[in-house]
């Protein structure tokens, strides 16, 4: 599909179409789709390099553990070579043409679109060494002797081709030397995925949300702490001189009372006021469609601590799934941090630009780098008797420590109804996670209770029926 022609939605069509417009006076939006769908092409056969890599490697490790025939996998490896090889020559064909008008033509628009080109280029020949090079390590690890040639040798021929283009077109680095530590390679490499990948990005603004309103809460507080002291001054100066001592200590008084009403007005409503609004504000841009970027929505995330008795049915029930006691169900008065994102996306926007992207994916971090120097040591001593001449040994045990995430993921969808407003169907799904941590760092991440409705949940709550187990575990 991405090679053919006739197919719209293809990186490579888009390129070779967009090549013959730039005969034309430059329209530097042309351009700066021509760079989007060659950095996108990139990325395209970085994931299908990627997944083809862990598919055949999958399928080298079946054969062993099963002891099949190695013909099945040779023919999968020996197909992907040649998949390979056709994305590969019409791409480097595109690339000749643009490097070809570059030549002709000194406009600097062309010589972009020509060095963007170039990282292309250089980057997929040098993914592609780095997953077919993984995969040739599998197979010598795993297949037998007489499996080895036959698979082997494609798989070297390609990877040496691949070194041979790179020097051939000069690009930096183009093998990797067997000396030194080979920073600047991986530099390289670095950079290249970083610059080829953010084409996939939005752009995030951030914006302090709470600025303007406590601007205007301590401009309201210092208006009425004025007044008051205005007041009592005007009240004052009826009954006493200026210059008398009990005008001085009232106005002194006032001065005190206008500054703590000031202060305490501020810090009071602030906070109050502060719980109903977020944090930070998050514009998301999409800088592919326009210079100075294009709006697709936002973001707003707001943190606080949570009393328990604050804590909704659902999210109780979930954080007491895996308890096994009624005293270890009751006992779970810990600090509730409770970190809210929402998310609003224009989706009309969206699907006119990108509607070949049918994912958006949100990435949150944790760091939990600051809990660990507080923690016991990683591995403990544990002494038990052998079952086996009852001598006394010591085992070495993990001291581990729990840390529990509940997500709650809430989806809101306009549908549109003839002769009827607009209603709005909301989806709730409720997850629990629990990252097991050492002092070393992270152990293993369980998955407690995978998305689920709050109507299971709540089921499991009460005992109904047990739906969960904990699986998916994996080493970070």
């Amino acid at each position: 599909e991405i090679v053919d022609p006739e197919n719209e939605d293809s990186p490579l069509a888009k390129l070779s179409a967009m090549l013959e417009e730039t005969q034309h006076p430059i329209d530097r939006k042309k351009i700066r789709v021509v760079i989007q769908e060659a950095r996108l092409f990139g990325c395209l056969m970085k994931s299908f390099c990627r997944d083809e890599r862990d598919r055949i490697q999958d399928a080298i490790l079946t054969i062993v553990e099963r002891e099949e025939r190695c013909d099945e996998i040779i023919d999968e490896a020996t197909a992907f070579l040649d998949d390979v090889d056709v994305l590969l020559r019409r791409f480097r064909e595109i690339r000749r043409r643009y490097l070809d008008r570059g030549h002709e033509r000194s406009d600097p628009s062309i010589r972009e679109v020509c060095n963007t080109l170039d990282a292309v280029d250089e980057f997929i020949s040098k993914i592609l060494e780095k997953n077919l090079s993984e995969m040739l390590h599998t197979a010598q690890q795993a297949l037998p002797p007489h499996c080895i040639r036959a698979m082997v040798e494609p798989i070297e021929k390609k990877i040496l081709a691949e070194q041979t283009y790179r020097k051939e077109e000069n690009f930096p680095f183009p093998c990797i030397e067997f000396t030194g530590d080979h920073e600047q390679y991986l530099y390289r490499i670095r950079f290249l995925k970083q610059y080829i990948s953010n084409v996939l990005y939005l752009n995030i603004r951030q914006i302090e949300a709470q600025r303007r309103v406590r601007s205007l809460i301590a401009a309201l507080f210092a208006g009425l702490a004025a007044a008051f002291a205005t007041l009592v001054a005007i009240v004052a100066s009826r009954r006493y001189p200026f210059t008398s001592v009990p005008f001085v200590a009232i106005g002194v008084v006032a001065y005190i009372l206008k500054d703590r009403l000031k202060d305490w007005g501020k810090s009071t409503f602030t906070h109050s006021v502060m719980r109903y609004l977020p944090d930070m504000n998050h514009r998301i841009i999409d800088r592919t469609q326009a210079e100075k970027g294009e709006r697709l929505g936002y973001c707003q995330e707001s943190m606080c601590y949570r009393e328990t008795n604050r804590i909704p049915p659902e999210i109780v029930a979930i954080r007491q799934i895996r308890r096994y006691t009624q005293k270890e169900r009751e006992d779970w008065e810990q600090p509730i941090i409770h970190y809210r994102k929402r998310t609003h996306l224009l989706a009309k926007k969206i699907l006119r630009s990108h509607k070949r992207r049918v994912n958006i994916n949100d990435i949150i971090r944790l760091n939990v780098a600051h809990l660990l120097p507080r923690m016991d040591d990683a591995q403990v001593p544990l002494y038990t008797v052998a079952p086996e001449g009852g001598r006394i040994v010591t085992l070495q045990a993990s001291k581990v420590y729990y840390l529990n995430i509940v997500f709650t993921y809430t989806t809101r969808k306009k549908i549109r109804q003839r002769f009827r407003s607009d209603r709005s169907q909301v989806e709730t799904k409720y997850e629990k996670i629990r990252i097991v941590l050492t002092k070393e760092g992270i152990k293993r991440i369980d998955i407690v209770v995978p998305p689920t409705p709050p109507a299971q949940l709540l089921a499991e709550a009460q005992g109904d029926e047990e739906i969960w187990s904990i699986s998916n575990r994996w080493e970070d």
